[in-house]
C-alpha cells in the first residue's frame, strides 16, 4: 500500500465528494420513504381494516350463562358412561358348554 501514493487533482477530489453526498442522499431519501411506508401508511391501511372489522360486528350480546350451559351439556353428552359387563347375561353361554363337554 505504500507503493501507491497518487495525488488527486482538484476536480477528481470534487467528483469524488459529488459522489459521496449523492450516495448519501439517495440512503437517506430511502430511510425516510421506508420510515413513512412504516409509520403512516400502514398506520392508515390498518384503520381502514379496523373501519371495515367494526361494521361487521354483532349487535346481539351473547349470555355468557347459557352458553357455558350449553358447552358443559354438549361436553356431558360426549362422555359416554362405564358398562359393567357381569351384570348382562352371557348369551353365547349355552353354545360355550356344548363345545367344552364335546
Amino acid at each position: 500500500m505504500a507503493g501507491l501514493k497518487t495525488k488527486l487533482t482538484l476536480t477528481q477530489i470534487i467528483k469524488l465528494q459529488i459522489a459521496v453526498l449523492s450516495a448519501a442522499i439517495i440512503l437517506a431519501i430511502l430511510f425516510a420513504s421506508f420510515f413513512l411506508y412504516q409509520n403512516i401508511y400502514k398506520t392508515i391501511t390498518s384503520t381502514d381494516e379496523i373501519i371495515v372489522l367494526r361494521s361487521q360486528i354483532a349487535l346481539e350480546t351473547i349470555d355468557t350463562q347459557i352458553l357455558n350451559k350449553v358447552l358443559t351439556d354438549i361436553k356431558n353428552k360426549k362422555i359416554v358412561p362405564e358398562i359393567n359387563w357381569t351384570t348382562f347375561r352371557n348369551p353365547f353361554l349355552p353354545y360355550t358348554t356344548k363345545i367344552e363337554e364335546e
